[in-house]
């Protein structure tokens, strides 16, 4: 099984689940972004992924930040992070990110109940 999952959240037609275990396999971490970036481009409406680091990972962070830069985070349907969980790496990788783009669309959660509450706030659904 993936150590980097994404699935389709029910009921929101542009929101993605991406959850990572704790212990990552970098192998899955590339087609885990991949994965987003070809739901962005056929994507009718900007997308929201929900990003789930309960698990606290332990991120290859070259290849996170690699993948990410390259494919969704930079995406002109992508509309914003909501990231559940956190720790120093991905606060680090975040940060990284949003300096190199410009972009602060990364906003953070301590529960998946709060994140989806978010995401129906935003999206009226």
């Amino acid at each position: 099984m993936p150590t980097v999952t994404i699935e389709r959240i029910q009921g929101h037609r542009n929101a993605l689940l991406m959850t990572w275990q704790h212990d990552v396999d970098k192998d899955d971490v590339g087609p885990a972004f991949q994965e987003i970036t070809d739901f962005l481009n056929v994507a009718p409406d900007q997308v929201y992924v929900v990003v789930d680091l309960l698990q606290n990972p332990r991120f290859p962070m070259v290849e996170t930040m690699r993948r990410a830069l390259a494919g969704p985070y930079d995406h002109p349907k992508m509309q914003a992070w909501l990231v559940v969980g956190s720790n120093r790496l991905a606060r680090q990788i975040e940060n990284f990110l949003s300096t190199v783009t410009g972009k602060k669309n990364v906003y953070w959660f301590d529960t998946i109940d709060e994140a989806m509450t978010h995401l129906q706030q935003q999206t009226g659904r």
